[in-house]
């Protein structure tokens, strides 16, 4: 019990520090140059959030729920240089056939570096949780948060220059990360991360088993992502900002409740493997408890803070969009639930009925935001967005408490 909550803490902890930094670039961005430059960075985020799902193939947490029983450590080594490339291809067509500026593009291209570092290491993270090291990886997150803040905002404040402040966060933010993380999982298991490399039969079995998880991580991202692209291209970047800049201290819910939930997944999949339906749908509704009490307080705390707050960093340039972080909160709770609901259901061995609820929610999001916002604007886009989240928790968790365990 002590080993877990320290696990908890120092997870809980690094992926806050971390976000906090994260979030402070975004506050940082329209007080040096402007809410263009904030819109810009979001985009590349958002972009980057996809192809990130393509770099791991959503396998992170099947191949803790494995336990490295069916595939090797080497075997996974393997599959994620393949699909690490995939993102590569995928990245290079966004930037080169999106239609984006040269500013644009590059932006894109540094962070996406930045974050493909980010995705590889979590073959290590993947089994420094299975030996109950989560605690490392913990302080690798807050190192990563001081370095790229540190390595994006000094060049920034300098030189106003957004490309050459995420190429930097991306080399020295990312470097020293992947440096930290190489070096702890040396120092957990005795040896370096072996590579193995893969026969065709199990690269082909290795992507049928990670291509539902693939649908089902890239889908709620996408559906995060689709009011910022939709929005940019019926608005402007300045009103891309604006909702990036109210939407950006909402993933604090998520990471805090990840840090809380990630130590608990090996429970779900003893739960799993046992067949416990009642005691796996007793443990779900306590984590929807836990995240609708502190959706809660979270809301609590905007409605009383919420205008003063973003008045202060921000000026009176964004207090007529201030009433929309209120509806942001609630939705995404909404994401949190469906979120932790695709992981549950990858314990369940449940990945395609996983994939199945993650595309009709994304669906329906497309179509629900392609009404919203040409005719409301970053109104529309709020209101569009509280709706999907509340379809991708409604669908998720239906299947996870009404669809028995897979033997």
């Amino acid at each position: 019990m002590a080993k877990r909550s320290k696990e908890i803490l120092y997870n809980t902890i690094g992926n806050t520090v971390s976000l906090f930094f994260q979030w402070l670039i975004i506050i940082i961005i329209p007080r040096i140059a402007d809410f263009s430059d904030a819109g810009i960075f979001a985009i590349a985020i958002s972009i980057c959030a996809i192809t990130n799902m393509v770099a791991t193939f959503s396998m992170y947490n099947y191949q803790i729920t494995d336990q490295y029983r069916a595939y090797t450590e080497g075997e996974y080594g393997g599959f994620r240089i393949f699909t690490v490339l995939l993102s590569v291809l995928l990245g290079a067509a966004i930037v080169l056939f999106s239609g984006y500026t040269a500013t644009q593009s590059l932006v894109i291209a540094g962070y996406f570096i930045y974050s493909t570092v980010m995705r590889y290491t979590l073959l290590q993270v993947a089994t420094m949780q299975i030996m109950g090291r989560l605690d490392y990886y913990g302080k690798c997150m807050i190192l990563e948060g001081i370095t790229s803040f540190s390595s994006f905002t000094i060049p920034y404040y300098l030189t106003g220059d957004l490309v050459l402040s995420v190429f930097c966060m991306a080399i020295f933010g990312g470097g020293v990360y992947g440096f930290a993380i190489l070096r702890g999982y040396k120092l957990i298991t005795g040896h370096r991360y072996p590579i193995t490399f893969l026969s065709k039969e199990k690269l082909i079995q290795l992507t049928i088993i990670s291509f539902p998880l693939l649908l089902s991580a890239v889908c709620p991202i996408a559906i995060t992502a689709f009011p910022k692209i939709i929005l940019q291209h019926f608005s402007t970047d300045e009103l891309v900002g604006i909702f990036s800049t109210l939407t950006a201290p909402t993933i604090i819910i998520p990471t805090l409740i990840s840090g809380v939930f990630s130590p608990t997944i090996l429970d779900y999949v003893e739960l799993s493997r046992n067949g416990d339906n009642k005691g796996l749908s007793r443990k779900y509704f306590r984590m929807i408890g836990m995240i609708s009490a502190f959706v809660l307080l979270c809301l609590f705390a905007g409605i009383l803070f919420g205008r003063f707050a973003f008045e202060l960093l921000y000026g009176s340039e964004i207090s007529d969009y201030v009433y929309l972080f209120n509806i942001m909160i609630i939705g995404i709770g909404f994401y949190t639930i469906g979120f932790c609901g695709n992981i549950v259901l990858v314990t369940k061995n449940q990945r395609r009925e996983s994939a199945v609820a993650s595309v009709i929610a994304t669906v329906i999001s497309a179509a629900v935001l392609l009404v919203t916002i040409p005719s409301e604007g970053i109104w529309g886009a709020t209101i569009g967005l509280l709706i999907s989240y509340t379809i991708f928790a409604i669908l998720v968790s239906g299947v996870v408490l009404l669809k028995p365990i897979k033997d």
